[in-house]
């Protein structure tokens, strides 16, 4: 079984409810196995001794690049995202070795805020890891258009929308881009499913 765990930005409200550090949300994926123990937890960071880590390192001094489990990213005293997520989203039927495996190297790789994030990492796992017939279906659910402002509901929801397609020109993949995701593995998932008992 895999996990993707899925934050939203940190508003004022949140970051005075959680006394956390400002955030612009996060991504991650937990792979489970059979026995209920964590096989791996992609938690994709930048570089502590990088830029952009020696800023965040400012007020989330991280011990280590990557938290080892969702307890420690999770943790309110820890460094790392300081709450629990607001999303948790459950994927079964993945090719869970190869998650291990790809995130074993990509955790090497350099840290790039607009092309190459958590969310892009996890993205990656996701879609090299499921079956190559659902692929262009979630590939679908990743675009962004004006298409998604029928769906807003309220001005925060609307908001929160724009702010995202602002955005989605310059972030490749964001935290929202891997709900959708989620969203549409789960419908292809049960119309495979369906299919497959002759329904």
């Amino acid at each position: 079984m895999v996990k993707l765990y899925t934050w939203s930005p940190t508003t004022p409200a949140t970051i005075l409810e959680h006394t956390v550090a400002p955030d612009v949300g996060h991504s991650s994926l937990e792979v489970i196995g059979e026995d209920g123990k964590t096989r791996a937890y992609a938690s994709f960071w930048p570089e502590r001794d990088s830029l952009l880590g020696k800023i965040t390192g400012i007020w989330k001094p991280r011990p280590s690049r990557y938290p080892d489990s969702y307890t420690t990213e999770t943790d309110p005293e820890g460094a790392y995202m300081q709450r629990e997520a607001e999303y948790e989203d459950t994927f079964e039927g993945l090719d869970e070795d190869s998650i291990v495996r790809m995130w074993d190297k990509l955790k090497k790789t350099e840290y790039h805020f607009l092309k190459w994030n958590c969310s892009n990492v996890c993205k990656l796992l996701l879609l090299s890891s499921v079956n190559p017939g659902v692929r262009p279906t979630l590939e679908q659910a990743l675009q962004t258009s004006p298409e998604d402002f029928k769906h807003a509901e309220g001005a925060g929801d609307l908001l929160a929308t724009l702010a995202h397609l602002s955005a989605s020109s310059f972030i490749e993949c964001s935290p929202p881009d891997l709900r959708k995701l989620s969203e549409a593995y789960a419908s292809a998932r049960a119309a495979l499913d369906k299919s497959a008992v002759g329904g």
